[in-house]
């Protein structure tokens, strides 16, 4: 995550100069970075994430921690795999990310997709850029040597859930998952 932020927001030559990008450039970094987080803070799968818009996002006060947010994720059924609408929580750290990123981006109206290409439509797949940058950082394959791809970020966030003793009912219910 950090190497993507790198790549977002500093980026840097391959001889360790800074890097000046294009606008379009710029954007498709952040936009992986902040969708990168948005997964694993949410468990949504990246289906379910490309096509999330800024309508269905809502912050509430932590029920658990005073003075944080949480973040509510309410999938329509017409964006979720299992075809039922859903509400995920997404954790207090992911909440201030995502105010983060709506406070930077030019697409942050109410029917902006969250996660656009450069010109606002609907992204495709990230999963190839995300494969290049675990590449030049080496990271292809987890401890298990199974490849990481952009969907290992909602098992990361389902595993992390469960880290923090939240019931697997739960959580499966939150990940919209048996």
């Amino acid at each position: 995550v950090s190497r993507l932020w790198e790549r977002a927001f500093a980026p840097k030559k391959k001889d360790g100069t800074p890097q000046t990008l294009n606008k379009a450039h710029v954007h498709e970094r952040q936009v992986l970075y902040f969708l990168v987080v948005f997964m694993g803070g949410t468990m949504l799968r990246p289906s379910e994430a490309t096509r999330i818009r800024w309508r269905h996002l809502a912050w509430k006060q932590s029920s658990l921690k005073e003075g944080v947010e949480d973040l509510l994720v309410h999938v329509p059924a017409a964006v979720s795999k299992t075809k039922e609408k859903r509400v995920a929580v997404g954790t207090n750290r992911v909440a201030e990310y995502m105010r983060q990123w709506k406070s930077i981006t030019a697409f942050n109206d109410n029917d902006d997709f969250v996660f656009p290409r450069s010109g606002g439509q609907q992204l495709g797949s990230a999963n190839t850029s995300f494969k290049k940058v675990l590449k030049e950082v080496g990271a292809t394959h987890d401890h298990d040597d199974l490849k990481i791809t952009l969907y290992s970020c909602r098992h990361y966030g389902i595993t992390a859930a469960l880290k923090r003793d939240i019931p697997i009912l739960e959580v499966a219910l939150l990940a919209g998952t048996s």
